[in-house]
């Protein structure tokens, strides 16, 4: 292991919207995490923050109602 401390790559996203939309999903994941995994069952709550934020759609083309991000945005996201 190396002393020196590791560097983080520069935030990438295209927009000031997108890094606060980001921003406050995690936030939100986040807060739900623990509850979520202490509940033993569906973390519905985390689904709900996912939904809200569009992420399942990050990979799907437009065409069919998705943001169609390249590989660089999900692996950030």
């Amino acid at each position: 292991m190396s002393p020196s401390a590791a560097l983080i790559p520069p935030w990438t996203e295209s927009s000031d919207e997108a890094n606060v939309r980001l921003d406050a999903m995690t936030v939100c994941l986040a807060a739900a995490d623990g509850p979520a995994d202490e509940a033993g069952v569906w973390p519905q709550a985390l689904w709900e923050v996912l939904l809200a934020a569009r992420a399942p759609g990050w990979s799907l083309p437009e065409a069919l109602g998705g943001e169609e991000c390249d590989r660089p945005t999900l692996a950030e996201r």
